[in-house]
């Protein structure tokens, strides 16, 4: 599994592009595109007719035996080339809608007087689904019960080391026929569901002094008094960083 580095509670992977903060939707996908590959890898794939390796080419002996397992596609529902989602078996990890939520009254967790600083603090809530897709439906059953239990019995080292605030008991769905368009050829998808919630905190500055050195640059008089420019004095709003 990838190197992690803390961040406020929230681990992030290394390689993990800056625009995605931690605990976003993108993050979880790729934390759980982690987990999934590892069950599939190396010594933890032994006696399981699927392994995985960075390269997805099929080897030419391939038979879906213990000694000659299958190699299994794991990578995000949100890929940039469409056409690396053409390999089976696969399986696919995506999101749902995220859903915010209070745990104190107006966000406000604390108040720093040394910088005249509001901490604000609340959960975001994101539903997660693994698609377990294949061209067979017993196949897709038993890759989808494979990761359901792995995940069920991984929930409490997934909260410690992720810092999830909490991670539901996945739900192993009902196999059904799977299509991105109606010319594609029929195959199956079982669904893997769970929800994982995480803390999001940030800080809010005054931001009055700073407009008031904007004003003193600007020349403009304590009263406004110049109608060219704004009057920045009466502004007392807040900005958060």
């Amino acid at each position: 599994m990838a190197k992690l580095t803390p961040y406020y509670g929230t681990p992030r992977i290394d390689g993990q592009h800056p625009d995605v903060f931690p605990g976003s939707p993108l993050a979880l996908i790729a934390i759980f595109v982690e987990v999934i590959r590892l069950r599939f890898s190396q010594d933890n794939s032994y006696k399981l007719p699927y392994y995985w390796t960075q390269d997805p080419t099929p080897e030419e002996d391939e038979d879906n035996s213990d000694d000659k397992p299958r190699k299994i596609q794991i990578e995000s529902q949100y890929l940039q080339h469409p056409d690396s989602r053409d390999f089976r078996p696969a399986i696919f990890v995506e999101r749902g809608d995220m859903s915010f939520s209070k745990i104190v009254v107006g966000n406000r967790a604390e108040y720093d007087e040394k910088t005249d600083s509001n901490l604000y603090v609340m959960q975001a809530t994101t539903p997660i689904s693994i698609l377990c897709v294949t061209k067979d439906r017993g196949e897709s059953m038993s890759i989808g019960e494979i990761v359901a239990f792995y995940l069920a019995s991984l929930l409490p080292e997934l909260r410690e080391t992720f810092g999830f605030q909490d991670a539901t008991l996945p739900m192993l769905a009902s196999t059904q026929v799977y299509r991105r368009s109606s010319n594609d050829i029929e195959e199956w998808v079982t669904p893997v569901n769970l929800q994982v919630t995480c803390k999001h905190l940030w800080r809010e500055r005054v931001i009055a002094p700073k407009l008031r050195e904007i004003q003193f640059s600007l020349g403009l008089a304590p009263d406004g008094s110049n109608p060219t420019l704004l009057n920045l004095s009466l502004y007392k709003g807040r900005t958060a960083t």
